[in-house]
């Protein structure tokens, strides 16, 4: 009996290199393209909330204290141990 797996992976590659040459005729948009739409809308407010989002001073007081006690630690020179176990 005939192996057929060598068939079924050319076929496989033949079809997955037209649909991507299919792709690739189409017109896709530039690299960074949707980002700047992204940053622009954000800019402009374009999808703003009409909902005022402010936090009370409390809010803002607590959340800046939280920021300031990161300070408190100093960052690990390395963040690998001798092992990769759980607990460790």
């Amino acid at each position: 009996m005939r192996n057929i797996a060598p068939i079924k992976c050319l076929l496989a590659l033949t079809l997955f290199a037209s649909a991507s040459a299919a792709v690739a005729q189409e017109e896709l948009p530039m690299a960074g393209e949707q980002t700047s739409l992204w940053l622009s809308m954000q800019r402009e407010g374009e999808q703003a909330s009409s909902n005022p989002q402010a936090a009370s001073a409390v809010q803002r007081e607590k959340a800046a204290e939280r920021f300031l006690k990161t300070y408190d630690y100093a960052i690990k020179e390395s963040f690998y141990g001798d092992g990769f176990g759980a607990g460790k």
